[in-house]
């Protein structure tokens, strides 16, 4: 199946939108067997949408477009495809109820005509339900061929796929491929590659891809539906040659890695935050349920507040400096015992740009992580610009506590 993509709106080339939908599309349709053989990002206005449709309809058979279905006048997505697949448009009078009490029930007044405009569907089309918003999304037939058009809001267009695009898509055109992906943190991509490379030289119906980002590599694997069973022995391999490299089945990333960990264990964790301004928190907080194991964390930017709050002592800070493995131990230690944690991490370091020197360069790094009494600290030079220093800093502190918690001694877990 030949799947394209449209993705609509002036903000997006203009840089004020990142397009996430086309990241979210792209993964969930190849985790469900399908993959997008081509993108295409363009202004909101009728001519390149009615030009970009009448090329892609020549070699695709489904396409996807996002953005446009809104009840403004530069929302003319909707229009200009039905008027381009011969369709008459008319307003769903069920469809305008439904979008009325949506409304009425957040307090939200719009003119009528453009609750009307969002309610007219092309003919034949299948209104695909939005109970996130006010703008269906629509399935239209053409010939062989079938136009999908969703909206761009990613809270609508997130739940309005899984729910409806992909059942749809299922019935239409049986998946490709069957995939897995191993997620996987600390081993440079040339080492997991040839490690990985080596075994599926055993399994030849078995493809392999990799995705590498600071300090963390997707291993993508895919085989024919009639692999499947060759893709699962292979991945069962690649996992028990890697260890705790990789991500438990289902864990995406390195945070619901750690947490993973410290709830098998009954354990909980504090951070003491530097360079990294309170990243590691952040992290550990966006996955649900986090107050059960993360107790809490103390951004220490400056001395004065290393000193005050975790008590770092003005000695190490004279002699050693801020950025040291003696001060990340104060930190660390100290953390600990104001959360009254079984477990804690503590960054500092030099983000950059300015601040570094010969003997201490930008990028120079110290973690420490605890488990009760027993402290590791390590000291790393990262690459790169002041973000992409601050995102290796957070994900390898996350792993190193990850790891240092999984060699503890456990009963009865291999």
């Amino acid at each position: 199946m030949r799947l394209h993509v449209i993705c609509i709106g002036d903000e997006i080339l203009l840089g004020h939108t990142t397009n996430m939908n086309l990241t979210y599309l792209g993964n969930k349709l190849h985790e469900h067997g399908y993959m997008i053989q081509r993108e295409v990002c363009i202004p909101d206005t009728p001519e390149m949408i009615r030009r970009t449709l009448r090329e892609e309809l020549r070699e695709a058979d489904i396409i996807i477009t996002v953005g446009g279905l809104g009840p403004t006048k530069d929302d003319v997505t909707r229009p200009v495809i039905a008027e381009e697949l011969g369709l008459n448009l008319n307003v769903n009078e069920k469809l305008l109820t439904r979008i009325r009490d949506y409304l009425s029930r957040r307090h939200v007044n719009i003119p009528e005509e453009a609750m009307r405009t969002q309610a007219m569907v092309p003919d034949k089309a299948t209104i695909l339900p939005n109970n996130n918003g006010t703008a269906p999304g629509l399935w239209c037939k053409s010939a062989d061929k079938a136009v999908i058009m969703l909206p761009g809001p990613p809270r609508e267009l997130e739940p309005m796929f899984e729910q409806s695009v992909l059942p749809g898509l299922r019935q239409h055109s049986p998946p490709d491929v069957v995939t897995t992906t191993i997620h996987t943190c600390g081993m440079p991509e040339s080492r997991l590659a040839e490690q990985v490379e080596g075994i599926l030289e055993d399994f030849p119906q078995v493809a392999t891809a990799f995705c590498a980002r600071p300090f963390l590599v997707d291993v993508r694997l895919t085989a024919t539906p009639e692999n499947g069973k060759n893709l699962e022995q292979a991945e069962h391999v690649i996992r028990r040659s890697i260890g705790a490299t990789a991500f438990p089945k289902g864990i995406t990333t390195i945070a619901q890695a750690l947490a993973e960990e410290l709830k098998h264990r009954s354990l909980t964790v504090c951070f003491a935050e530097s360079c990294t301004g309170g990243e590691l928190g952040s992290s550990i907080t966006e996955i649900p349920g986090a107050s059960t194991y993360f107790a809490g964390g103390i951004v220490a930017y400056s001395n004065e507040i290393k000193q005050k709050l975790l008590g770092v002592s003005t000695e190490t800070l004279k002699h050693y400096g801020a950025v040291s493995e003696q001060t990340a131990r104060e930190m660390t230690r100290a953390a600990m015992k104001q959360f009254g944690t079984d477990t804690s991490a503590a960054v500092t370091g030099i983000a950059g740009p300015g601040g570094g020197t010969a003997d201490k360069p930008v990028g120079l790094v110290y973690v420490a992580t605890a488990i009760h009494d027993q402290l590791n600290v390590q000291r790393f030079q990262f690459p790169g610009n002041r973000d992409n220093i601050r995102r290796r800093t957070t994900t390898t502190a996350l792993n190193q506590l990850r790891l240092q918690i999984m060699n503890q001694q456990e009963p009865g877990r291999t």
